[in-house]
C-alpha cells in the first residue's frame, strides 16, 4: 500500500512540476488525506481550520504542499465542521475531510 501510495505522490509531483511558476495551479480531489487542525509547522500549506488528527496520507500531502508552495484551501477559511466535511461512513458514524482544493500561495486570496 505505501508503495501504490509514494507511485501517486510521484507522478502528482512529476505534473506540478511541469507547471510554469506563474501559472495558477489547481489540485483537486479526493485525496483520503486528513490534514487535520493542528497546523504547527505546517502554516505554510495550511490553515488553523481543518478538522480531526493528521493521517499518514495527510502528512504526505502537507509535504507536497510545503514542497511546492501550495495551500490547502478547506483549511484557510473559518466555516461550520458541517460544511467542512466530505466524506461519511456508511453507518452514518464516521465523517472526515478527505476531499480538498490546493493552489499555489501566491493565488491564495483567489480562494
Amino acid at each position: 500500500e505505501d508503495d501504490t501510495k509514494d507511485e501517486w505522490y510521484d507522478q502528482l509531483q512529476r505534473e506540478i512540476s511541469k507547471t510554469p511558476q506563474h501559472d495558477m495551479l489547481l489540485v483537486m480531489g479526493d485525496l483520503n488525506a486528513k490534514v487535520g487542525s493542528n497546523n504547527s509547522g505546517r502554516e505554510n500549506a495550511m490553515g488553523q481550520h481543518g478538522c480531526g488528527n493528521i493521517n499518514d496520507n495527510g502528512e504526505r500531502l502537507v509535504d507536497i504542499c510545503l514542497s511546492n508552495r501550495l495551500v490547502i484551501g478547506g483549511t484557510m477559511f473559518p466555516h461550520k465542521t458541517i460544511h467542512k466535511l466530505t466524506w461519511t461512513s456508511p453507518d452514518g458514524h464516521t465523517i472526515n475531510q478527505i476531499d480538498h482544493v490546493l493552489v499555489n500561495k501566491k493565488w491564495q486570496r483567489s480562494m
